[in-house]
Formats: structure tokens, sequence, C-alpha cells
């Protein structure tokens, strides 16, 4: 139960927030978040939280310390008294019971690294390229004016439409210097079904064309007579 994981507050089904998200599911974890002004929803937070201003701040107020690690070597002292307490209602301390019920039940940690990655929503310009962060980011021409999402780690780019990946890129940090980063699929290469972009640059060529043809005509017209 977390106290504000959300991306969205709603009164009934808050969303949770894309990469605390992605941090549960590294870790094989659920996360339920709390409706917003509804303190009763994390409860046992809350009381934790009492639990803790009690026992160990309300001691320490009358302390002095001239070093953080003097404090942190006292706050230690005062967690672990806390921690071995022994509880009226349940007749067992908060270490017992973890031990007797929590680590039993606790999974080995991944073998991979969690990989921090912020997510981002862009929509494809007719040159199916999104503008990400100064830099733009290509993704395959079919998706030109569709919303993707974009996830954001600190080497790669990844261009996501309708939870399917359809790009990814190297990123990049030269503020300042837009850079155009395609993939070669991205681009149509079957000379069938040309891509926007290219239909428009057609146009405009056939446009320019007529447009000197009828000047170069009337010039020599003129030069004749």
């Amino acid at each position: 139960m977390c106290h504000s994981p959300r991306r969205l507050a709603c009164r009934y089904e808050p969303g949770i927030q894309r990469t605390y998200e992605d941090l549960a599911g590294h870790y094989g974890t659920t996360v339920l978040p709390a409706r917003p002004l509804r303190p009763r929803d994390k409860a046992k937070v809350e009381v934790g939280v009492q639990v803790v201003e009690r026992w160990i701040l309300a001691r320490l107020r009358n302390e002095t310390f001239f070093s953080l690690e003097a404090l942190n070597e006292r706050i230690a002292e005062l967690l672990l008294d806390l921690n071995e307490r022994k509880m009226r209602v349940y007749g067992a301390s908060r270490r017992e019971l973890f031990e007797r019920l929590d680590q039993p039940a606790l999974k080995a940690l991944p073998a991979e690294p969690f990989v921090y990655a912020e997510w981002k929503t862009a929509r494809l310009n007719i040159d199916y390229h999104a503008e990400i962060d100064h830099h733009y980011y290509s993704a395959p021409y079919p998706l030109v004016h569709e919303q993707v999402e974009a996830r954001m780690t600190a080497t790669t780019m990844e261009l996501f439409h309708k939870g399917e990946r359809v790009a990814s890129h190297v990123r990049s940090y030269l503020r300042g210097r837009p850079a155009r980063r395609a993939v070669a699929r991205a681009f149509d290469t079957s000379g069938c079904v040309p891509c926007p972009v290219v239909r428009a640059d057609r146009r405009r060529s056939r446009r320019s064309g007529e447009c000197r043809t009828r000047t170069t005509r009337g010039w020599c017209s003129r030069r004749s007579d």
C-alpha cells in the first residue's frame, strides 16, 4: 500500500505511475495505490508512522548530535529496540512475526538490476518522427500522426504503439542540436506505397516542373517575336 504512486488522481480507480509500475513488475510485487484524501485506505502505513514518531523521534527530542553518523547510529539502536518490543495484541515482537510469516515467503532478487526509465507521450509528425527531449526519433511510416509512448532510459529511446515496441534508438543528450535518428524499416523501400513525405515531395516536384516549363516556353516565344 503506497502513499502517492498515482499517475492521475482518481476517486475510484487511481492509476499507478508508469515507472513505479515497471519497478513493481521487475521485482514481482503488487502496488495498491490509495485514494486521494482517504487516510483510512492506508491505515497500516499511518499507524506505522505514528509508532516511529512515538518510539524513535520522541526519544531523540532531548538528545544532541554533532554528526550525521552519530544520529544514524542512535536511530539504529532505537529501531532495534522497537522491533524487539513485544506487542500486546499479537503476543510477539515485530521481528518474531517477520521471521515467522514474511521471511519464508520472500523471493530471491532478480538476476538483472532494475533499469530506471521515464515515460512520455508523443505524436508522430508527417515525417514519421517524434520530437522527444529536443531530438527527433523515427518510427515506421504507417504510424504517421499516431500517438506513441516513449520509454527513455539512460542509453536508449524506445517507442511503443498500443503496447508494442515499434522502434528503438540510441539516446542522445546534445541539447540545442536536434538530430534525426531513423531506423531503416521506417522508410518505404517497396516502391509501391510511398510514405507521406515522399508523396508530398513528388507533388511539389511536379508543380515546380510544370511552372518551369511554362516559364521557359513563354521566354522562348518572346525571343522569337
